[in-house]
């Protein structure tokens, strides 16, 4: 099966309006706590993980299962964690 080239690849940075839903707070930084408070992870770590990957302030979530488990998830399975961790089953 071929995929298509035209379609998007989804990444941390799309789903930050899920975040927002999710919260059920108006802004990004209520999502932003929202996670971290599921994860057990400092909101400016969880900012970090959302910012475009072109700022130097980016840096991808850790290598944990339950954090991946938790983003997949609520990005309706279209993120995928091999985009930022290639090592394949490297939780297992």
């Amino acid at each position: 099966m071929i995929e298509d080239q035209n379609e998007k690849v989804y990444r941390l940075f799309d789903l930050r309006v899920e975040l927002i839903k999710l919260a059920d707070k108006p802004g990004i930084m209520s999502a932003y706590e929202l996670v971290a408070k599921e994860l057990g992870c400092s909101t400016s770590e969880v900012r970090r993980w959302f910012t475009s990957e072109d700022n130097s302030s980016f840096r991808a979530p850790p290598r944990e299962k339950a954090i991946w488990d938790y983003l997949e998830c609520v990005s309706g399975y279209r993120l995928d964690r091999n985009l930022y961790h290639p090592k394949p089953d490297f939780w297992d």
